[in-house]
C-alpha cells in the first residue's frame, strides 16, 4: 500500500487508532501517540511455542506450547473452533501465527 488511508490500494488493517484515555483524538491521527513500547501477551506465548519447538531441554514443553497457542486461537475465533492438535504445531505454522498474530 502506497497511502494507509485509502484501503481500495492494497489491504488495510486498522487495528489501532491514535485514542486518548478519555477517547479523544490523539496529536497525530495517523500515528500512535504512545511513547513507550508495547508488549503483546501474544508474542510471548508464541515465543514460548517456539522455544518448546526448537530446545525442549530448554523447559518449554509441547503440551503447554500448544496450550498457549490454542488460547490465542480461541481468543481470535471465538470459540475453539481454531484450535489445532500437536501435529500441525511445527515451526513454520508458528511463523504463520505469528503473522496472523500480530499483523500491522
Amino acid at each position: 500500500m502506497s497511502d494507509l488511508t485509502n484501503f481500495t490500494a492494497g489491504v488495510g488493517s486498522p487495528k489501532y487508532t491514535n485514542k486518548t484515555s478519555t477517547s479523544g483524538n490523539g496529536q497525530d491521527l495517523p500515528h500512535p501517540d504512545t511513547d513507550f513500547p508495547m508488549f503483546h501477551l501474544a508474542d510471548a506465548y508464541l515465543m514460548y511455542a517456539e522455544i518448546a519447538k526448537r530446545a525442549p531441554t530448554a523447559g518449554a514443553s509441547d503440551p503447554q506450547a500448544l496450550t498457549y497457542v490454542n488460547n490465542l486461537r480461541q481468543r481470535a475465533y471465538g470459540n475453539a473452533s481454531g484450535n489445532i492438535t500437536a501435529a500441525p504445531l511445527t515451526l513454520d505454522f508458528i511463523l504463520d501465527e505469528r503473522a496472523r498474530e500480530l499483523f500491522w
